[in-house]
């Protein structure tokens, strides 16, 4: 998939109804804005596939997480974006059941109820066309962090560890 298009990676739950929303509503309002758009794979079978989603991960230039229904790889391929600070525009259909270290954060709560959803693909372009601007607010709490550091989001410039104490 290298198309010259910005790229777009996208985390899903690993349940049937999440295959159809992402056709129907996440991938068409991502590509409208120009995005590659890719959705993760169900689960890792093997370490190749492990290996092509932190790949997919590391080259996105936006990520998009529903966070609706969590799991132990969605919450893996989270912890990946966020700690190769990847700006992120994360939802969910149940803002009310996200664990604690979700609240205060930046997400996107959304209903599928028909009068609703185009809506939804509205507020999904102008984040996506934000973060191709640059002027996305992110909810991604780790480059939140090293923003407030004044470091720009590289490796090559963030501030060393403290050392360890003998």
């Amino acid at each position: 998939m290298e198309s010259g298009r910005p790229y777009a990676f996208v985390l899903l739950p690993q349940r049937p109804e999440f295959a159809e929303f992402y056709e129907d509503v996440i991938r068409p309002s991502l590509e409208d804005v120009g995005y590659e758009v890719e959705q993760a794979v169900q689960a890792f079978d093997d370490r190749e596939q492990l290996r092509a989603a932190i790949m997919s991960i590391y080259r996105a230039r936006l990520v998009v997480a529903d966070i609706t229904v969590m799991n132990s790889q969605l919450y893996y391929e989270l912890g990946l974006a966020q700690g190769l600070l990847k700006p992120m525009i994360v939802m969910t259909r149940q803002i009310e059941r996200l664990p604690p270290a979700f609240q205060g954060a930046r997400i996107l709560e959304y209903t599928l109820h028909y009068k609703r959803v185009n809506e939804l693909r509205a507020r999904l372009r102008e984040l996506a066309r934000q973060c191709l601007t640059g002027t996305i607010e992110h909810s991604n709490p780790v480059l939140e962090i090293v923003g407030q550091l004044g470091a720009p989001p590289s490796y090559a410039e963030l501030p060393a560890p403290a050392p360890v104490a003998d």
